[in-house]
């Protein structure tokens, strides 16, 4: 077969080419992403059927401390959507620092804490802890993980 013989290759056609292989990229690597990253709880782009996530069971409890000392007992369910809620219980960081700057927009606010508490399928104990001082605006974040036996 002479090289005259062969057909040549068109701008369009290489174009589609390179848009199906970054297109193929993307679909893998967003995914890869997931599984290489720290936030096990943010399936956004993950393979779910891999997933045992969801198969965690987690709860969230708030509380207020006022000043002058009252500690007020935040029921979720009054202040948020259950998809907020959820989205709490799976500890989407940018959900969590929202909704505890606004709670200290309320009046008397010194300091909100937050708990998450998860339970994966194979037994283990996952614990979040967050807390925001509402005069400096400084949120900590203590994750701590135990293992069944």
């Amino acid at each position: 077969m002479s090289d005259e013989s062969r057909p040549e290759t068109s701008s369009t056609q290489t174009g589609s080419t390179l848009y199906i292989i970054a297109f193929l990229v993307l679909q893998v690597g967003l995914p890869v992403s997931y599984y290489l990253g720290d936030e096990i709880y943010d399936e956004r782009f993950a393979w779910r059927m891999f997933s045992t996530v969801r198969l965690t069971e987690c709860s969230s409890k708030a509380r207020e401390f006022e000043r002058g000392g009252n500690i007020r007992p935040l029921e979720l369910v009054h202040h948020l959507q259950i998809a907020w809620i959820n989205l709490i219980e799976r500890n989407r960081d940018e959900v969590v620092r929202r909704f505890m700057r606004r709670r200290c927009r309320q009046a008397d606010i010194e300091r909100v804490e937050l708990r998450t508490i998860c339970l994966t399928e194979s037994g283990d104990k996952s614990v979040h802890d967050w807390r925001l001082n509402c005069q400096s605006g400084d949120i900590q974040r203590k994750d701590e993980t135990l293992t069944s036996p």
